[in-house]
C-alpha cells in the first residue's frame, strides 16, 4: 500500500512540473512614461509661523540624580517656532 501512495505521488509530481516548463514565455509591454505637469511648486517665498502654549501640573516630587528630588509643582510656558 505504501508503495502504490509513493509512487502515486511521485508520478502527480513528476507530471506537474513537466507540463509547466512548456509554457512560453508572455512578458508584457513597458508602460509608457508621460510626465506629470506641475499644477504647483514651491518656488518663491515663505514664512511659517507657529506659536502656543503649553502646560503641565504634577503633584509628584522628581528625583534627579546628582541633585536630589526636585519639586515639579505647575511648569508652563510660551512654546514657539
Amino acid at each position: 500500500m505504501k508503495k502504490i501512495l509513493l509512487a502515486s505521488v511521485a508520478l502527480f509530481g513528476f507530471a506537474g512540473a513537466a507540463s509547466a516548463a512548456d509554457l512560453p514565455v508572455r512578458a508584457a509591454p513597458p508602460a509608457p512614461i508621460i510626465a506629470a505637469v506641475p499644477v504647483f511648486t514651491w518656488t518663491g517665498f515663505y514664512v511659517g509661523v507657529n506659536a502656543g502654549y503649553g502646560w503641565n501640573t504634577n503633584n509628584e516630587n522628581v528625583f534627579v540624580p546628582g541633585i536630589g528630588f526636585v519639586d515639579s509643582g505647575s511648569n508652563g510656558g510660551f512654546v514657539g517656532g
